[in-house]
């Protein structure tokens, strides 16, 4: 059981009240709302139990250039590093080049010698991230997912041009994944975790956690993690955005092995995707990153360049705009849309509620019932393993 400095009804700093508590492998988040503002936020550290020398430094450190990429409407905001009470603080000079208000350069606190782990105050976003939503929906329309990709490559452009007060220009992200796309209530995907990932360079090879990141990574990630550039990140919105469209991992197995062996050796099935989409997730997702897209302003002019025209079977909310085919209740802001007329598989079978067969509803394959993957086709299975890629 992790470790929790914080229970709900806690108040932190005089001004959070903890309303609600999320832990994962390296780091808890903390839901609060500001006492001062009436504001909603959450509070992201690294775990009592985790709190080793090695890793408070780097979290210090990440935690720090997440506060100095600013503002991008993609990304999700660090507001501040709040510290504790007796931690020895001064205030950090701001990268003139980032946009803050004189108050946030004042709330911006810089560790000095402090064995306490900074929490890092971060914009709430009050949707679900695309991990969850995959788990309801199974995949999302084309059109949606070329929204959502051309938004979210505008905020890894900004990620990899931000200049930080050290003089270092952009930071590599290393762990783009659905589960760290964040969805508003309003739409927008904001991608999490900046840097933080540097901390989780040595994979293991036993859980079905590190599965799921590793299903992400560029062949050449996996070979050396701490020597990547712009290009790996590419490779990991591609992975990440396939699934997107499918509702298929682009390279699965039935264990690590085989998913070291589909990044480095094998395609994804191209037939999958929508043919206008192919051209670019081929290039995203080239083994070799001379053969990839160079950065992301080039992947911004050839998502902008495709023209998706919308299918009869579309549906759009009234309320945020998600484009989706004959779901009921938006799984984005909860507003109510027409029914479609059966509620039918991939394959064209009716799907039974409540069904927890251990078939494949995609290709009829049986699989173990705690699979979240199909081990024959890569398509998700109706019962999912509530831990992978958390």
């Amino acid at each position: 059981m992790a470790q929790l400095q914080y229970q709900i009804g806690d108040l932190i700093h005089n001004q959070y009240r903890v309303e609600d508590s999320r832990s994962g492998g390296m780091g808890c988040v903390y839901i609060v709302w500001d006492e001062a503002t009436g504001k909603r936020f959450a509070l992201k550290t690294i775990r009592a139990d985790r709190q080793q020398d090695e890793m408070l430094q780097r979290f210090h450190r990440e935690a720090r250039v997440w506060v100095n990429l600013g503002h991008h409407p993609n990304l999700v905001e660090a507001h501040a590093l709040l510290l504790s009470p007796d931690a020895q603080v001064e205030s950090e000079e701001i990268n003139p080049g980032t946009t803050v208000s004189p108050q946030r350069k004042r709330d911006i606190l810089k560790l000095q010698q402090s064995d306490a782990p900074p929490l890092i105050l971060l914009e709430y976003v009050d949707g679900p991230n695309v991990q969850e939503l995959l788990k309801i929906v199974g995949s999302v329309s084309p059109r949606q997912s070329l929204l959502w990709m051309i938004q979210t490559a505008e905020g890894m452009q900004h990620v990899h041009h931000c200049r930080f007060p050290d003089g270092q220009v952009g930071t590599i992200h290393r762990d783009l994944k659905p589960a760290n796309i964040l969805l508003s209530r309003q739409n927008i995907p904001k991608i999490t975790d900046f840097g933080l990932a540097k901390m989780f360079d040595q994979l293991s090879t036993t859980t079905n956690k590190t599965m799921g990141t590793i299903a992400y990574s560029s062949p050449e990630q996996l070979r050396d993690a701490k020597h990547v550039d712009v290009r790996s990140d590419i490779f990991s919105f591609g992975a990440m955005f396939y699934e997107v469209v499918t509702g298929k991992k682009a390279f699965f197995g039935d264990n690590i092995a085989d998913v070291l062996q589909a990044i480095g050796h094998r395609d994804p099935d191209w037939s999958l995707l929508p043919e206008s989409l192919r051209g670019v997730f081929r290039r995203c997702l080239e083994k070799s990153p001379q053969l990839r897209f160079e950065n992301f302003e080039e992947v911004l002019i050839a998502l902008r360049e495709l023209t998706i025209s919308p299918s009869s079977s579309e549906v759009t909310c009234d309320g945020c705009g998600f484009i989706s085919v004959g779901i009921i209740d938006c799984p984005i802001c909860g507003d109510e849309r027409e029914p479609a007329e059966e509620n039918v598989s991939a394959a064209g079978k009716p799907v039974n509620e409540g069904d927890s067969s251990s078939f494949c509803r995609h290709c009829g394959s049986q699989n173990q019932f705690d699979n979240s993957y199909c081990n024959h086709c890569g398509s998700r299975m109706q019962v999912a393993d509530e831990a992978i890629n958390q």
